[in-house]
């Protein structure tokens, strides 16, 4: 859950940061007008720690999602701290200068409107929340970040944290060349599909076990529950969940269900249009795979559509249909898949 929840906020940070990017231009250029030349320099130098910030934060969360272990994962937490502190330090700093605190300036200064003033608190609220979660997640798992600490430890954990960062970043850089490597070699390798296989004939091959056992007892009831409980992270856990399933039981058939980063772009850039094309292509996928194992599936996405789209204007009864759907398939082809795995794995003994 905290590798999970970490990558959410990298997807919602890096978002962020490339939003920034016009209106940073914007005051770069701002510059070179010639009018208010000091506030316009004032304003650059707010808006590059405003951008500086987003980065630090985007490379701290990444990492520890993606390199977190018992020995680092103080030294991981410590480093989201001290981007966020850097984040809420900018905020005041932006909030001061619109309430005209900084006198000096307020000659130049029109009234800060409310929706400023919120926007700025918002910023401050939902930094403490990042990293009161990642704290709660931690702790949940045994650890309590820098919780008992003496100053004097804090402070040398600070000064190391560099050589820390650097370290994790190269192992982090090497370990995704070697999975790019590996992957490749894997595709190259090992044939799911014999020509003329698909469409009927059972085309398991050795090595198809080599992902371990896949998740067989999703549940709708317990999707909402833990959806609610977590505000929402479960939900994202599950797209993950699904897709990594998927990819590993119908491995071979030349098509990908994408994981949760390229799901979550690509709802922002279709306004959540998305959802409604992975859903569908989820179903369909799974219904051409299900002749693999010898099952039988009925829906596809049409059917999947039908249910999250007009069933959903039934008080939004059929989105959770669909969702049903979509779980009652996946564990159907989890458990033969795994079933296959087993005797596979029995015939290679």
């Amino acid at each position: 859950m905290l590798k999970i929840a970490a990558l959410v906020f990298v997807v919602l940070y890096l978002i962020k940061t490339i939003m920034l990017i016009p209106s940073f231009f914007s005051v770069l250029g701002g510059i070179f007008n010639g009018r208010h030349l000091f506030i316009s320099i004032i304003v650059l130098f707010f808006s590059t720690l405003w951008m500086l910030s987003f980065v630090l934060l985007v490379g701290a969360l990444f990492l520890l999602a993606m390199r977190r272990t018992n020995e680092n994962g103080e030294y991981l937490y410590l480093s989201v701290v001290l981007a966020e502190a850097l984040h809420v330090a900018v905020a005041v700093l932006r909030l001061l200068w619109n309430m005209n605190i900084i006198l000096i300036f307020a000659i130049y200064r029109g009234s800060m409107s409310a929706k400023a003033f919120l926007s700025e608190l918002l910023i401050l609220l939902f930094a403490l929340a990042v990293l009161a979660l990642l704290f709660v997640l931690f702790s949940r798992e045994g650890q309590k970040p820098l919780l008992g600490r003496s100053m004097d430890e804090v402070k040398q954990m600070v000064k190391d944290l560099p050589a820390v960062l650097q370290t994790e970043f190269e192992i982090l850089s090497a370990q995704l060349s070697r999975e790019k490597a590996s992957r490749e070699g894997r595709d190259k390798t090992q044939t799911f599909f014999s020509e003329g296989s698909y469409g009927g004939q059972s085309s398991f091959r050795p090595g198809l076990a080599a992902e371990g056992a896949v998740k067989t007892n999703r549940s709708l009831f317990l999707f909402i529950i833990l959806t609610f409980l977590t505000c929402g992270i479960y939900g994202w856990y599950y797209y993950y969940s699904v897709a990594k399933d998927a990819n590993i039981i119908c491995a071979g058939d030349g098509e990908e269900t994408a994981g949760l980063l390229k799901h979550i772009l690509l709802l922002l850039v279709t306004c959540g249009i998305y959802e409604y094309i992975w859903q569908c292509q989820l179903a369909d996928r799974l219904r051409r795979n299900a002749s693999r194992y010898g099952v039988t599936i009925g829906e596809n996405g049409t059917t999947v559509f039908l249910w999250m789209l007009p069933g959903s204007w039934c008080c939004g009864l059929g989105v959770f249909v669909a969702y049903h759907i979509q779980m009652k398939n996946i564990n159907k082809l989890a458990r033969a898949y795994n079933e296959k795995m087993f005797a596979q794995n029995r015939t290679n003994i």
